[in-house]
């Protein structure tokens, strides 16, 4: 996890039980492991960029599982329900699938901490969902 400092445009590297300051957001960052210490800025943005990738991919299967239990994505898949049932499932899936898509792409479209940490929200359960209208 990486701390940054909007105001002051400063990211540091925070240790395992280390907090952020009130002033810092917490960054996850994935793919650099002991190295983070000695990336540059972009490896350091595009680490954060995986963090938050991974993060919404959790997200988004958690909020389809709020709706789609995996017995019924299975059954739906089966031809058990009938097409009515079949269609709100698909239907449910596809808006919070859509959702993540378009989060994901901004995500790849950031190019500096500053635009990942306006996007952190959006990454969040009740915004996806907010997005995808469920």
């Amino acid at each position: 996890m990486i701390a940054y400092n909007s105001k002051t445009n400063e990211y540091r590297v925070l240790s395992f039980e280390e907090l952020p300051q009130p002033d810092e957001v917490a960054l996850p960052v994935e793919g650099l492991g002991v190295k983070i210490t000695t990336a540059s800025e972009t490896e350091i943005v595009e680490g954060v960029k995986q963090g938050l990738i991974r993060q919404l991919k959790e997200n988004t299967t958690y909020a389809i599982r709020k709706r789609v239990e995996v017995h019924e994505e299975r059954n739906c898949a089966l031809g058990i329900y009938d097409e009515e049932r079949t269609e709100q499932i698909k239907n449910t899936i596809a808006k919070i699938r859509n959702a993540y898509l378009q989060i994901k792409q901004n995500i790849l479209n950031a190019t500096s901490l500053a635009e990942l940490v306006e996007l952190k929200k959006s990454i969040e359960v009740s915004e996806i969902e907010k997005l995808a209208g469920v």
